[in-house]
């Protein structure tokens, strides 16, 4: 199999402080895959619906 092309202007995320060690993780699974998806919890705000 080819190796996966990597487009960096598909980027969503950039390594950070807080991040770096899962990026690390993640690094050999990239370049074995063409795609990866990540399954993430949103911690933004609760969205309650007010009316029916």
């Amino acid at each position: 199999m080819p190796a996966a092309t990597v487009h960096h202007s598909q980027r969503i995320s950039e390594p950070g402080v807080y991040n770096l060690a899962e990026e690390k993780k993640m690094s050999p699974v990239v370049q074995e895959y063409n795609y990866v998806a990540v399954n993430r919890k949103f911690s933004g705000a609760e969205f309650r619906r007010t009316a029916d």
